[in-house]
């Protein structure tokens, strides 16, 4: 599956949406929509502009293989970019995950379904806030 879209509801009423069915709901103050995308291809990545109302200069930095930079500070949300290597991995490849974290949204983009494993990141949703859990590479 290359574009999963989670909507979080701090009522409990979570749900997996369809975003190339239609639109995401609006969001309120106590809902999350997290977009995950394992591959950048432009139809995915312009899907999930789309949903959110993503900027321009967003979306091109997500859309590109390399780069380098600081952290993006857009109005209402910011663009982040973490890099990590994998242990394991003989070759030592790099392993990179774009974020966009907004109000009420998350966009994690990543090359493949194991980024999140290496990283040794996860994310839960407590009361209706986002909260990012780091679990460090265990030998």
């Amino acid at each position: 599956m290359t574009l999963r879209a989670t909507f979080f509801d701090a009522t409990g009423e979570d749900r997996e949406l369809d975003l190339a069915a239609g639109p995401p709901p609006k969001l309120g103050d106590r809902q999350l929509l997290w977009i995950d995308l394992d591959e950048r291809s432009a139809e995915d990545l312009h899907r999930v502009a789309q949903a959110v109302g993503l900027e321009e200069v967003a979306l091109e930095r997500l859309a590109l293989e390399e780069r380098t930079g600081p952290i993006l500070r857009l109005e209402g949300r910011v663009a982040l970019t973490l890099i990590a290597v994998d242990p394991d991995d003989e070759a030592v490849g790099r392993h990179v995950l774009d974020l966009v974290i907004g109000r009420n949204h998350v966009i994690t983009v990543h090359q493949g379904p194991h980024t999140h494993r290496v990283l040794g990141i996860s994310v839960q949703i407590v009361g209706g806030a986002i909260q990012w859990i780091h679990h460090p590479h265990q030998p």
